[in-house]
């Protein structure tokens, strides 16, 4: 390839295990594409955690650490986008880890195709030995961004993760994506809220684009965290879900297409939060667990749910789900899967 374009890949840090942030850093070094720049930012992580990643870093002059106060991961990425030189970028959380011609593949596509945004598949992974296709070969294709314009809010809000395939799935928020750097600074990430602020990041930048390109090939290994906000059974995690949940209503309150998709997000934010409500400490009893969980429904906008048309095109998991939320059935088998738990 004559030319290389630079890309610059951020990888927000916090307290990660050095055996996965190692994995994750090796994963980067060892591209096949060279041309590209590093930067870490350090989001307020403890001393010990911080320590051996000075130590992994030192003499590699491709990776840029800028370590600051923990502000979150919106902020954490916002930072990494101010400070890259890159005619592209892409995220990488510190814990995943990518295919070693991730970049070269993705960067040719864009270069092929003149694409704005070229995504990718990720596999869910337990442990740090998932072998990815080392071929040089590789397919694509393109999202008419035009004529798909559905198509394009829906990979935006809700990816393809429900429609799962030999290669993964394909994530609504920014990882296993290669971004044209003008194009994604163009929007920062909402550092007021706590989660879905890549969803509602990434819906922006998806409106914008005039090409998007799908690589047909997992890309991305992503361990799912059980200590992230998601898994964190607390009433504060109900409340932020709930505002973060506002802004995205509030980014699509005029987009009347983005509705089918606007309402998974609202269902899988409800389901959220009944298991929330089932499994926290802070509450006891199915009566007051039930309690709160229904004066939820009544103080929030659940209605779209119950919008005749809403459902239509999901697909069977997610219709049964909606009629058991509509009808009051959805947090009673929370709870109830929650106690035989134990």
């Amino acid at each position: 390839m004559i030319n290389l374009e630079k890309v610059s890949i951020i990888v927000p840090f916090y307290n990660v295990q050095k055996e996965w942030l190692y994995r994750c850093l090796d994963s980067i070094i060892n591209q096949t594409y060279k041309q590209i720049e590093i930067i870490i930012i350090n989001d307020g992580s403890k001393k010990n955690y911080t320590d051996y990643l000075y130590l992994y870093c030192k003499r590699k002059p491709e990776i840029k650490i800028i370590s600051t106060e923990n502000k979150g991961l919106a902020a954490a990425r916002n930072l990494g986008m101010e400070n890259a030189n890159g005619k592209y970028m892409i995220f990488i959380d510190s814990d995943d880890y990518i295919s070693e011609r991730t970049i070269e593949k993705m960067v040719k596509v864009a270069e092929q195709t003149k694409a704005d945004i070229v995504t990718s598949h990720i596999k869910q992974v337990t442990s740090s030995t998932f072998e990815f296709n080392k071929s040089e070969r590789y397919t694509y294709c393109m999202l008419n961004t035009g004529t798909s314009k559905t198509e394009m809010q829906k990979l935006a809000l809700v990816g393809l993760s429900y429609a799962k395939n030999k290669n993964g799935f394909i994530s609504c928020g920014p990882c296993a994506v290669l971004y044209d750097s003008e194009l994604a600074k163009s929007f920062k990430f909402p550092e007021e809220i706590k989660c879905l602020e890549d969803v509602q990041w990434n819906y922006l930048v998806f409106s914008k684009a005039r090409k998007v390109a799908l690589l047909n090939e997992t890309t991305y290994a992503y361990r799912k965290n059980l200590n992230s906000i998601t898994h964190t059974w607390s009433l504060k995690m109900v409340e932020q879900r709930l505002q973060s949940l506002s802004l995205l209503e509030q980014t699509l309150e005029n987009n009347k297409e983005a509705r089918q998709w606007l309402a998974i997000r609202v269902l899988t934010s409800y389901s959220i939060i009944c298991e929330c409500c089932s499994y926290t400490n802070e509450l006891s009893g199915i009566h007051e667990r039930l309690k709160i969980i229904n004066n939820i429904y009544k103080i929030k906008n659940w209605r779209i749910l119950e919008e005749t048309n809403i459902g239509k095109n999901w697909n069977l998991k997610y219709k049964i789900k909606r009629l058991l939320a509509v009808h009051g059935l959805l947090p009673i088998i929370y709870i109830f899967i929650a106690k035989i738990k134990g």
